[in-house]
This record gives C-alpha cells, sequence and structure tokens, in this order.
C-alpha cells in the first residue's frame, strides 16, 4: 500500500523529501507535475499527498481544487508544501489538510505525515 504521493517539481525537493520518508517507515512515490500526477492518481490511491504549492503549469491550490471536485479522491488528506509568505492562508483557501514551511526539517516532515497515515514498513535506520 502506497502512503505518500509527493507532488514536487523540485527534483531534489521531491527526492529528499522521499528519502526522509522512506527512512521513517513509509511506503511512498513522488512525480513531478500535475499531469503524472493525475495520471497517477487514476491508478493507485495513497493515504496522503505531499503538494507543492506552485507546481510548474498549475499551482497547487488548483490541484486541490480538482481533488475535491472528484468523489474518488475528494477525502485524500492533502500537506500543501511551499516557501511563500502567508502559507496558512494559502493551505486554508486551497482546501489543503495541512501544510509545511520550506525548509522542511525531517522531524517537521514525518510529524505531519503521522496525522494522517502510520508508516507501513520498518524504517531502514533500524536494519
Amino acid at each position: 500500500m502506497l502512503d505518500v504521493l509527493v507532488i514536487e517539481d523540485d527534483e531534489d525537493l521531491r527526492e529528499l523529501s522521499m528519502e526522509t520518508l522512506r527512512a521513517g517507515g513509509y511506503c511512498v512515490d513522488g512525480v513531478g507535475d500535475p499531469d503524472l500526477a493525475r495520471a497517477y492518481l487514476r491508478n493507485r490511491r495513497p493515504r496522503v499527498l505531499l503538494l507543492d504549492l506552485m507546481l510548474g503549469g498549475l499551482s497547487g491550490a488548483c490541484f486541490v481544487d480538482e481533488l475535491r471536485a472528484s468523489p474518488s479522491l475528494a477525502a485524500l488528506p492533502v500537506v500543501l508544501v511551499s516557501g511563500a509568505s502567508n502559507l496558512a492562508a494559502h493551505a486554508a483557501s486551497a482546501g489543503a489538510d495541512a501544510w509545511l514551511e520550506k525548509p522542511i526539517t525531517s522531524e517537521r516532515l514525518l510529524e505531519v505525515v503521522a496525522r494522517f497515515c502510520a508508516p507501513t514498513t520498518r524504517s531502514r535506520s533500524a536494519h
């Protein structure tokens, strides 16, 4: 089962987030743009989305609107991620369930994701 889908157009940030979540025991995958995310969500259902506010070609807020309009995806928890000022207001107006302000610490990322789902795999650091 997929725990977290990371939707982030900055490859380095996407990989870092995915690495942190995997180390925390989560099954995670990532995509770099809204079209890939839409295609991904047609076939798989993560337990939570980690979504960049400013995606190439579409704002994360618009993507949340699309999700909320879809009966099969409307209840999917969304954590909005950005370095934008007033992120709490952006997240609230977008209908996101939580937000993370960049730069994100590993501890904060794991703390916020844990609100929506528990890890499903053993942490790599435990091996």
